[in-house]
C-alpha cells in the first residue's frame, strides 16, 4: 500500500479516537455528577440531618431504594456511550 493510504488510515482512526474519547469523559462527567448529586443530597438526610428542624428522616428500605436508582442512572448513562460508538461509522 502506498504511503498516502496508511497515512489517510492513521488520520480518520486519529478522528475517530478523539470523538470516543471526548464522549467518554463527557460520561465520566455526567456520571460524577449523579452520583455526587446522590451522595450530597440523600445520605446527609439519611443520616437524620434535617430531622430536627424539618422532621424528614428517610427509612432505611427508601435510602436503599434512593442508592439503587443512582446505581442505574449510572450504568443507564454509561451504557448510552454505545450511541458515540454508532455515530462513528458514519466517520
Amino acid at each position: 500500500m502506498p504511503l498516502l493510504v496508511f497515512v489517510a488510515i492513521y488520520l480518520k482512526q486519529r478522528l475517530i479516537f478523539r470523538h470516543l474519547n471526548k464522549a467518554t469523559v463527557r460520561k465520566m462527567k455526567q456520571n460524577l455528577f449523579w452520583a455526587s448529586s446522590y451522595n450530597i443530597l440523600a445520605i446527609p438526610i439519611a443520616a437524620g440531618v434535617l430531622y430536627p428542624s424539618y422532621g424528614i428522616l428517610l427509612r432505611p428500605e427508601i435510602s436503599a431504594l434512593l442508592m439503587s436508582a443512582s446505581s442505574i442512572i449510572v450504568a443507564t448513562n454509561a451504557v448510552l456511550l454505545k450511541r458515540a460508538e454508532k455515530s462513528l461509522v458514519a466517520v
